[in-house]
Order: structure tokens, then sequence, then C-alpha cells
């Protein structure tokens, strides 16, 4: 895979990483859209010499699509299960996770393909990368949107955290991308 699409996969992951959780107005909605219509059109392979390239190109768009809508579910489902067991409060006292939580998923979805793809080979590597960067990650989110914070255990939401995507991001990455992902990489 090019290096420009690794790194452009990459970039648009932190820009919207960063937006999701500095921009608290409606701003955010049209930027998330755009880094999403943006990895579809410039890292999302394309080709248009002919017929049958065209319509490799549909089907490989389809397939990150649906892993997008995959990851999406799973991290609604994780959400909840978060604020179900009280690893992470709203401080509104919803127990729907927020929009710009779910449009990090989505972010996220976009890199298992890509910029994160080389884990797929080294998925021990994976699990500990996700145990300490999920953790961390989510710590930051809360502490920079005043939404949602840890529960007063931090060191139990940190904990459940680290464990739940030790075993969820390489399973992401053998369970839904490892088909995926050889059309997706070979286009």
């Amino acid at each position: 895979m090019e290096l420009r699409v690794l790194l452009g996969n990459f970039l648009f992951f932190q820009i919207g990483w960063f937006a999701c959780l500095l921009i608290t107005t409606p701003w955010l909605y049209p930027i998330i859209v755009a880094l999403l219509c943006a990895h579809f059109y410039w890292i999302v392979p394309r080709h248009r010499s002919n017929k049958s390239q065209y319509q490799r190109e549909v089907h490989t768009r389809k397939k990150e699509l649906l892993i997008l809508l995959k990851v999406l579910c799973i991290g609604v489902l994780i959400e909840i299960f978060y604020l179900q067991l009280g690893v992470l409060v709203r401080l509104d006292g919803s127990f729907f996770p927020p929009v710009w939580l779910l449009l990090l998923w989505g972010m996220f979805a976009t890199t298992l393909s890509f910029s994160l793809s080389w884990l797929r080979k080294k998925l021990w590597i994976a699990a500990v990368c996700a145990a300490i960067s999920a953790p961390l990650s989510y710590l930051a989110g809360t502490r920079l949107h005043n939404l949602m914070t840890l529960n007063v255990s931090v060191f139990f939401s940190l904990l459940v955290i680290a464990i739940t995507w030790a075993i969820l991001f390489p399973a992401l990455l053998y369970w839904l991308v490892e088909d995926d992902c050889h059309c997706i990489a070979r286009s």
C-alpha cells in the first residue's frame, strides 16, 4: 500500500478525532462527513480504466462501507455497555452514547483496512497496542470533552477499557477486515 494512502488515512483519522472532541457545535457533523467522503474519494482505491475495474472499485467501496457500518454497530453496543456498567458516565444522565463518540467509531473504522492494517499479521501486538492506547484515548477524550467522564474509580474504568480493547481490536482486524481487506488492499 502506498505511503500516501497510509499517511492520508492516519491524518484524516487524527483530524476527525480532534474534531469530535474539540468541536461541540453542529459544525462537527459536516466536518466528519467531509472527512469520510475524503476517505472514500482519496484513500479507498479507484480504478477507472475499464468496466471490470470500475465494478471492482464499486465492490471495494461497498466492502469498506460495510466495515464502517459493522464497526459503528459494534461501537454503539460497546459504548452502551460502558455506560450501563458505569465505566463512562454522561453528565446529562443519558444512557445512550453521544453522537460525537459514535462518529469517532466511524472514523476509527476507516483505519482498519489502511493505516492499521499492518497489525493484522501481528494480532498480539494489536492487543497490546489497544490495551495501552484505548484507555489513554478515553482518558484524553473525557478530559477534553465536558459531557462525559470516567467512573469515580478511574482505575476500574481504564482497566475495563483496556481489557475490552485488547480483545476487541484484534477481533475486528481478524473477523471483520481479514477477508474484506484483501480486496481493498489489492485494489
